[in-house]
């Protein structure tokens, strides 16, 4: 729990709800950027209490052969769909949308063996097909950035032609994005370049975890360096990264997803919208709820924005 949790009832109404359940509670630091290690220690000792509280319920104890197999293939998912993501910004019609948001959904849903192998094997495809076409140098510079934080060093390349477009938000379902955009007449998630969503692009890019160093600690520090979310400190930085990313990669337009839970100060979508206006990329802010019940409405604001980009 954090700022998403602001009124701190979370662990409460699931007690009602789920009463036989037992309740396991998690606070991590909205502290970036700091200048000392305090939020990664901090984070590393909250993990830790989880594990033993895991351990008590569970009566099984932590094993460092399985945490060292875990880290290996998270590691390997990362690699694949972090490839995949990069290569799609190329060339979006190497891999529908959809194809990945359910992927990468797969894993974080069952993080397995056979779900990673399959990954892999779209990952070896796609870069096959790439390959050919001569895009494995852009790619990679673009992974690099991606990796980085910083796209400064993206080699230029010529997009396809059509619109493209870039979606932003929170905890918003990918899957979810890619249904509703190719739901509407005319138009498929071929124009979806890339998402900066948590359960997307922030958790895929999340960096990888060290497993020669202390388990709760190193799990800490990737939880922290990963790509930032609107309930934590460095609005700036992750503004900066978005006019930077907009600018390298070819981006028409942004889609802005808000979730009022997930920016509860209601900073990130003004900002987000302005730091856009600033570069001249239009943009629409489609509000949401978590079961996106007014999906008529969401459709039709989303297609009159899409035919709007390719007026101008």
């Amino acid at each position: 729990g954090n700022t998403c949790d602001y009124l701190q009832n979370h662990t409460d109404i699931w007690k009602v709800r789920f009463s036989n359940d037992s309740i396991y509670r998690l606070t991590y630091p909205v502290t970036r950027y700091a200048n000392d290690d305090s939020a990664e220690i901090y984070l590393g000792k909250e993990l830790e209490l989880l594990s033993k509280k895991f351990e008590s319920t569970l009566n099984r104890p932590f094993s460092t052969d399985n945490y060292e197999r875990a880290v290996s293939l998270i590691r390997k998912f990362r690699l694949d769909a972090q490839f995949l993501y990069a290569a799609r910004v190329v060339d979006p019609v190497v891999l529908p949308y959809a194809e990945l948001a359910r992927l990468v959904r797969s894993f974080l849903t069952a993080p397995v063996e056979s779900i990673a192998s399959e990954i892999h094997r779209v990952s070896l495809s796609v870069k096959e097909k790439m390959e050919a076409k001569g895009f494995i140098g852009v790619i990679d510079s673009i992974l690099s950035g991606f990796q980085k934080k910083d796209i400064s060093k993206v080699e230029p390349f010529k997009p396809p032609a059509g619109s493209r477009i870039l979606v932003v938000g929170g905890m918003v379902e990918p899957q979810a994005i890619a249904t509703i955009i190719n739901g509407i007449d005319g138009i498929d998630d071929s124009i979806l370049v890339l998402d900066l969503l948590s359960f997307g692009f922030k958790s895929v890019f999340a960096p990888p975890i060290d497993k020669n160093g202390n388990p709760f600690e190193e799990m800490a520090k990737s939880i922290l360096a990963a790509p930032g979310e609107p309930t934590q400190e460095g609005l700036h930085h992750r503004m900066d990264f978005l006019k930077n990313l907009v600018e390298a990669l070819h981006i028409d337009g942004l889609i802005i997803c808000e979730q009022s839970f997930c920016d509860p100060d209601q900073f990130e979508a003004p900002s987000i919208e302005k730091a856009a206006s600033k570069i001249g990329i239009r943009t629409v802010r489609i509000p949401l709820d978590p079961e996106l019940s007014d999906r008529a409405r969401i459709e039709v604001k989303i297609q009159t924005f899409i035919e709007a980009l390719g007026n101008t």
